[in-house]
C-alpha cells in the first residue's frame, strides 16, 4: 500500500509538471514575424510582431524586434522593454542589460536594480555583482548600490564570501565590506 502511495504521488507530480509545461506558449510564425500561441488549441497569447521569438524559461521569453532585445512573460506583458542591444542570463533573479555600450541590472520583475552606465559587468553571486567604470571595478548589491569602490584593476565573483581582487598588481582577497581577508601574495 505504501508503494502505491509513493507511486501515485510520483504520477501526479509529473502529471502536473507536464501539464504545466504543456500550457506554456510556443512561438509561431505569420509572414515574417513571430507571436505565440497554446500549443493545444493554436490560440494566440501574442500576437505576431517580433523578428525572433525564443522558448519561455522560467516564466520569460526573449524577444527581438529590429535588433533590439527583451522580455516577455506569459501572458504576453513587456517586462523588460525590446530596447536594449544584449541581455544576459538570470542568475539571483537578477539579468544583465547593455544599451550602446553601456551595462546595467534588471531584476526578474522588470525592475531596474542598477543605472545603465558600466562598462563591463559579472553576474550576480552571492547577492553582489562585480561592475566596472574605466577599468576599475568594484561591487554593487541587489539594490545597486556601490558597496565596494572602484578601485581594483581585476576582480572575480564572490565565492565562500570573497572575493579576489588586483590593485597595483597585488592580489589578495576581500569580504562583501571590502575589507581585505587573505594578504596580498
Amino acid at each position: 500500500m505504501h508503494n502505491k502511495r509513493k507511486y501515485g504521488s510520483l504520477v501526479l507530480a509529473v502529471l502536473c509538471c507536464f501539464f504545466a509545461e504543456a500550457q506554456t506558449p510556443i512561438a509561431f510564425k505569420m509572414g515574417k514575424l513571430y507571436g505565440y500561441k497554446n500549443p493545444h488549441t493554436g490560440k494566440q497569447v501574442v500576437n505576431a510582431k517580433f523578428d525572433s521569438a525564443f522558448p519561455f524559461r522560467d516564466g520569460l521569453a526573449l524577444v527581438i524586434r529590429n535588433d533590439k532585445k527583451g522580455m516577455i512573460n506569459l501572458s504576453g506583458e513587456t517586462i523588460i522593454p525590446v530596447r536594449y542591444d544584449e541581455i544576459g542570463e538570470f542568475s539571483e533573479d537578477i539579468v544583465s542589460v547593455c544599451l550602446e555600450k553601456q551595462y546595467g541590472f534588471i531584476c526578474r520583475k522588470g525592475n531596474k536594480i542598477s543605472a545603465i552606465k558600466y562598462d563591463k559587468v559579472y553576474d550576480f553571486k552571492e547577492e553582489m555583482a562585480a561592475v566596472c567604470i574605466n577599468n576599475k571595478w568594484g561591487f554593487i548589491n541587489k539594490q545597486g548600490k556601490l558597496i565596494v569602490p572602484l578601485i581594483y584593476d581585476e576582480v572575480s565573483s564572490f565565492i565562500g564570501g570573497m572575493a579576489a581582487v588586483t590593485i597595483a598588481e597585488n592580489y589578495f582577497a576581500i569580504n562583501k565590506t571590502g575589507e581585505r581577508v587573505i594578504p596580498k601574495y
